[in-house]
């Protein structure tokens, strides 16, 4: 699969259709995704404040999908999807007109690092109307190398604004990109809760 197409797939995906203009993004909400997650010991992210709810999302049943060369814990009620041979789709409930999504994309490295992945879906992104970065943050550790990016823009086509967050990071062969985006709505923390404790669960296996 060609990494620009998978780029440029990342820089403009829907995962939610519930409609909201950008003059309307809740400062609270904005304030919120600014800075309240950081790595945690095996380098992804965690939760630096707690609010309302974050308990129950992440005591949400789970059960281990296992890739090619990874493993992850979903909630046990959403459905996978096989999108091509590098990305595959982690599809929960549904949310206004779409679904509470998570992606992650493989693709080999052909002597492109994840930093390069990462500056070129950058790039894509950056066309997006309202294009805003909100945290970059190196989370590497060792024997992991990772970067994590927050953003949003809004998406004219469905009239959304679209909370992003991804991270980037590789083994020796392979460009790994987890994908995951949250429409601005009252219940972005819990939502944002429930991806996070995804995110977290990812590992390389070890064999």
């Amino acid at each position: 699969m060609n990494l620009y197409l998978i780029l440029l797939f990342l820089a403009t995906f829907n995962m939610y259709h519930q409609k909201k203009s950008l003059v309307e993004v809740q400062k609270s909400n904005q304030n919120y995704y600014d800075g309240h997650m950081e790595k945690n010991k095996y380098g992804l992210i965690k939760k630096a404040v707690k609010f309302s709810g974050s308990d129950s999302v992440r005591s949400i049943p789970k059960r281990k999908y296992i890739g090619n060369g990874y493993q992850i814990n979903i909630p046990v009620n959403w459905k996978i999807k096989k999108l091509h041979t590098a990305q595959t789709a982690f599809i929960g409930p549904k949310i206004g007109n779409s679904y509470l999504s998570f992606y992650i994309t493989q693709v080999q490295k052909d002597n492109k690092s994840y930093l390069n992945a990462a500056k070129k879906t950058k790039k894509q992104q950056a066309k997006q109307e309202g294009y805003k970065v909100l945290l970059e943050k190196d989370i590497s550790r060792s024997g992991f190398k990772a970067f994590m990016r927050r953003s949003y823009w809004y998406a004219k086509d469905i009239d959304m604004i679209l909370f992003v967050r991804e991270i980037f990071t590789e083994t020796e062969a392979s460009v790994f990109i987890l994908s995951s985006s949250i429409p601005n709505n009252p219940n972005i923390k819990e939502l944002d809760a429930l991806l996070v404790s995804v995110m977290n669960s990812f590992r390389f296996d070890a064999t």
